[in-house]
């Protein structure tokens, strides 16, 4: 009996890196020691991004936006705005920097890793009802470089600065 791959961790991984993994299982026959190959699927067991999909045996995709920075700023009709992330936009993306007038506050995610974890379920394909074998495998998501919001905040707080 094999699971390829054999590591449980498909990873580790960083935001908008491209990745595909395909699982197999197979199974050495003892008395005519042929290979025998099963048919895998992968289960997600949180919700997945729009950007990763599961086709039969594969994973593949990329995480995006997965990390919530939270910007908190006064704009030049004195009004304060919170901004977020959100699936589909980063918090700096959304900001609308002619609008600012004092930067309030900025709160990084200061989660390190998010893991999104999988089973992958072997059947046989004579009969698809009964359950070979099971592995669990995750995706280790890292937030690997926090140079870009850093970047990001020392331009908007020079921003506010000079208004």
């Amino acid at each position: 009996m094999s699971w390829l791959p054999a590591i449980a961790e498909l990873g580790p991984r960083a935001e908008f890196e491209n990745f595909s993994h395909t699982i197999t299982y197979e199974e050495t026959d003892e008395e005519t020691l042929e290979i025998i190959s099963y048919s895998v699927r992968i289960i997600p067991q949180i919700a997945l991004p729009a950007t990763v999909t599961i086709s039969g045996p594969t994973i593949a995709g990329y995480f995006k936006y997965a990390f919530n920075d939270i910007i908190e700023y006064k704009s030049n009709s004195r009004q304060i705005k919170t901004i977020t992330t959100d699936p589909d936009q980063g918090a700096w993306d959304k900001l609308d920097t002619n609008d600012i007038y004092e930067m309030t506050s900025f709160r990084a995610d200061t989660s390190r890793n998010i893991l999104y974890n999988y089973v992958a379920e072997a059947y046989d394909a004579l009969t698809p009802e009964i359950l070979v074998s099971s592995q669990n495998y995750t995706i280790n998501l890292r937030d690997l470089n926090w140079t870009p919001g850093l970047i990001n905040l020392k331009n908007l707080v020079a921003l506010t600065q000079s208004t």
